[in-house]
């Protein structure tokens, strides 16, 4: 229990109101119901029902810390979207920025109102609990029934487009399904286009999993999962925007499994976990200090391929997991012994960027036989002891501790310009310096002469 905690029920106990250290938060009373106006004796805030219909803040994402929070702290997306649709109360953040807090019951959401999106959710009694909090799932404000008198509206009868095939399959995906059902189909750039055209919901397009995704339709290289399309009744897509748009740009036809039928109310329970990273990938054939592992494999392949020639400001193009993985066979104890060189660069507190250090490290030793010259090398950057003013190593370390942006490409670029002077053996220059424009291309890995 916190220290702040502690003085918070102590007052409480001596009849004494707490002194609040950052911004004071609204405390529920019986008069009151939660206004904070009533002057009652203050007790736990509850949670508050869902709404029926949250369609109204379904353009809202959810960022990974927010999904942590939540996780964490027992409150569900629908009640996320509720307090965002109906708080009981709206204030700017505390922090200066244009972010919002909407308070409603129990929690409070911080929302970026540019973005569309949820930055973290809080616990507003997570101090005061005695036992874990228990997430609302339902939806406890009931829509009314529709009067027997009225006459029910029929849902417009949805056909395929004549641009499409005729085929059973096609029939089916365009069909109105008023019950859940799942197939496997093969989504042509036409039948995408078409899906997409009748999509009212659409969500910010993420360019870079849209190119992404993409390039990996192009190469051959998707591949078949449980995740694919999900369509509801009245037609409208809940998930799979980006696998469509990624279909039309890439002019390639995916197998993929579409599901229709759909009830529109779980678009709010879509996609609010964590996306599976290439460090999770490692982490999942075995690998220890798979985010290490996983950064090294990647920047390797990107010098490797040249997509750090093309590349602007240190970003490079991403690759799927699984082609890291096809790159990881044969290397696997490099890759190993890269992470490990890399993890202990800056042991003696060296401000250098350890993804560059086991990149250039695993470049090197693939390229180079000579064991002692690579482990010279790299322990003189580590440690600096005895280094000369005109040593590679001396002037690489003086580099990189004046760097105000340590990027790995450039970091990368300055380190195998060190290892050439360094193998080279010449003597060097007094006032040498490294330097790497962004627009210059990576430097090749230097082999030397055997020694004898």
């Amino acid at each position: 229990m916190s220290t702040v905690t502690r003085r918070k029920k102590a007052a409480l106990a001596a009849g004494k109101a707490p002194k609040m250290d950052a911004l004071p938060i609204p405390e529920f009373s019986e008069a009151t119901n939660g206004n904070g106006n009533g002057g009652e004796t203050p007790r736990l805030r509850v949670a508050k029902p869902i709404l029926s219909n949250l369609e109204p803040a379904s353009n809202y994402a959810l960022t990974d810390h927010a999904s942590e929070q939540m996780a964490a702290r027992g409150i569900s997306p629908a009640e996320v979207l509720s307090a965002i649709i109906d708080p009981d109360s709206t204030l700017p953040s505390s922090n200066g920025n244009h972010n919002l807090c909407h308070d409603r019951g129990d929690i409070r959401v911080v929302v970026d109102p540019k973005t569309f999106s949820v930055v973290t959710v809080i616990d507003l009694d997570e101090d005061s609990r005695m036992a874990k909090r228990t997430p609302q799932w339902a939806n406890l404000v009931l829509p009314q029934k529709i009067p027997a008198v009225l006459p029910v509206q029929k849902a417009p009868v949805r056909r395929v487009p004549k641009d499409l095939p005729e085929s059973e399959e096609v029939r089916w995906l365009f069909a109105k399904h008023t019950k859940e059902d799942i197939r496997y189909v093969d989504v042509s750039p036409v039948i995408a286009k078409a899906l997409l055209d009748r999509n009212t919901r659409n969500r910010k397009i993420r360019t870079g999993d849209i190119k992404e995704w993409s390039q990996e339709m192009e190469g051959g290289r998707w591949r078949i999962t449980h995740q694919g399309i999900a369509i509801a009744r009245d037609g409208v897509i809940l998930d799979g925007q980006h696998r469509l748009e990624s279909v039309v740009e890439s002019g390639v036809t995916v197998r993929m499994p579409v599901a229709v039928g759909l009830d529109p109310e779980v678009f709010s329970v879509i996609d609010t976990g964590r996306k599976r990273n290439s460090a999770d990938a490692m982490s999942m054939v075995g690998e220890a200090s798979a985010f290490q592992y996983a950064a090294i494999t990647r920047l390797a392949m990107q010098y490797e391929t040249g997509a750090l020639n093309r590349s602007k400001g240190g970003h490079a193009n991403k690759f799927h997991s699984d082609v890291l993985l096809a790159y990881r066979e044969g290397k696997e104890d490099a890759i190993r012994m890269a992470t490990k060189v890399g993890g202990n660069a800056r042991i003696m507190g060296l401000p250098i960027n350890k993804t560059a250090v086991g990149t250039a490290f695993l470049l090197i030793h693939q390229a180079c036989n000579d064991d002692d010259l690579i482990h010279e090398f790299f322990e003189g950057i580590r440690t600096g002891i005895n280094l000369s003013g005109n040593d590679a190593r001396y002037i690489l370390r003086r580099v990189v501790t004046n760097d105000p942006r340590p990027l790995s490409k450039k970091q990368l670029a300055l380190i195998l310009k060190a290892w050439k002077l360094y193998a080279m053996g010449e003597p060097i220059k007094p006032r040498t310096i490294l330097t790497f424009r962004e627009d210059e291309e990576m430097p090749p890995v230097f082999v030397p002469l055997p020694r004898h």
